[in-house]
């Protein structure tokens, strides 16, 4: 009250005005910053919607006490229409760059580091696609006389709805996963190198937390059902590693909102 009596300059405790408009004032929070409602009732009736990005509400208080002020003044003149609703306003389309670290395991048979990048599009509040490139640690199996190195190089498409709103966002994930698993051997007879395609569908949950208006932070958990089984031989000696039926991928992600 005092903000809107130093905008109006006079009191408002006895004036006709505020007796024959009553106005009541929410704040919440909003998918991004804050958001208040002002609900008039008596001469004038109606609610308007205000909104502000930032991270606290002292901008969107501001706004509201000058919104409260020229409503006592135009009502002090005459009634005012009824003002008709306002929704807020929801976030659009938004580009993000990120990168990803983690563990997979199965992926190359044992556990393995897994990193990437990853390119994003959010539409609206609650829904994302990622575009990533990443690749595995290398992983090493003594077999036979010599050592098999294997690493997988893999792109991946994947999906997000998260099933709350806010800053702290959770919900299911799915993802097609398309690359090369590449093998060495060493320390064999003859030795040289082999690429075999790499196909699987990955299925889990991601939370994620808007830690400034520009910067997520994401954690996700997937089991990954590869589409077809790679076997690496080694002439004379044998099967050197047999491609698991499934595996699993967790990772951490960093992404910066570029648009």
């Amino acid at each position: 009250m005092a903000k809107v009596e130093a905008i109006v300059g006079r009191s408002l405790a006895s004036s006709e005005a505020s007796g024959r408009v009553l106005v009541g004032v929410q704040f919440s929070r909003a998918d991004a910053g804050y958001q208040a409602r002002l609900g008039l009732t008596g001469a004038r009736e109606g609610e308007r919607w205000l909104r502000d990005d930032g991270q606290r509400c002292d901008a969107l208080a501001d706004a509201v006490a000058v919104t409260v002020a020229l409503l006592f003044d135009s009502a002090s003149e005459a009634p005012a229409p009824r003002v008709a609703p306002r929704e807020p306003v929801q976030p659009t389309l938004r580009w993000w760059l990120g990168g990803r670290f983690g563990l997979g395991v199965g992926l190359v048979g044992g556990a393995t580091w897994v990193a990437g990048g990853t390119a994003s599009v959010s539409l609206g509040a609650r829904t994302w696609f990622d575009l990533g490139l990443s690749t595995s640690g290398t992983r090493s199996l003594v077999f036979g006389s010599g050592v098999v190195r294997l690493r997988l190089s893999y792109a991946e498409l994947s999906g997000f709805h998260s099933l709350t709103r806010g800053d702290f966002q959770f919900g299911p994930t799915l993802s097609i996963l398309g690359g090369v698993t590449s093998g060495a051997g060493e320390g064999y007879a003859s030795t040289n190198q082999e690429s075999l395609a790499y196909m699987a569908l990955g299925g889990g949950a991601r939370a994620q937390f808007r830690l400034a208006r520009r910067l997520l932070l994401s954690v996700r958990a997937e089991a990954v059902v590869p589409l077809q089984k790679q076997v690496f031989s080694v002439g004379y000696v044998g099967d050197a590693y047999l491609s698991s039926e499934l595996a699993a991928l967790a990772d951490l992600g960093l992404a910066l909102a570029i648009w």
